[in-house]
């Protein structure tokens, strides 16, 4: 980048290629500009039909989402999925696990919020979790 030597992952003036500058509000994380409370599918599906591990942008990383006893369910899934742009979403099943992965849980929507983000949740401590598989659809 103009002989400079710039982690494209993570530098907000040059995330993903040179020059590529995020906005003041978004984060450089893996490449992409993203705001803080940003969700994600992994992986995600194109046929039309989303589906894949949750994870929000919680303190500026990507973190993973717990599955559960009141921990995430269909109404956390939909809330999930209208922030993607898709009308309404389930939990599949649980599935997606890590290690040591910053974790979020707990979350308690309502059905009305906007983002995931605005939804009350906690954080877990644990050193591994089980994370939920979401379908979204049109």
């Amino acid at each position: 980048c103009a002989g400079g030597c710039f982690d494209l992952t993570l530098d907000r003036d040059n995330c993903g290629v040179c020059g590529n500058t995020c906005r003041t509000s978004s984060l450089c994380l893996l490449g992409n500009c993203v705001d803080e409370g940003a969700v994600a599918l992994e992986p995600n599906n194109s046929d039309g039909v989303a589906r894949g591990g949750a994870s929000i942008v919680y303190q500026g990383v990507w973190s993973a989402i717990l599955y559960g006893t009141n921990s995430y369910d269909n109404t956390d899934a939909t809330v999930t999925c209208r922030q993607l742009g898709f009308a309404s979403g389930t939990v599949l099943t649980s599935g997606t696990s890590c290690a040591g992965c910053p974790t979020v849980y707990a979350f308690q929507c309502t059905g009305e919020e906007a983002r995931l983000a605005d939804c009350p949740f906690g954080l877990y401590s644990g050193f591994e979790y089980t994370g939920p598989i979401v379908q979204c659809v049109p």
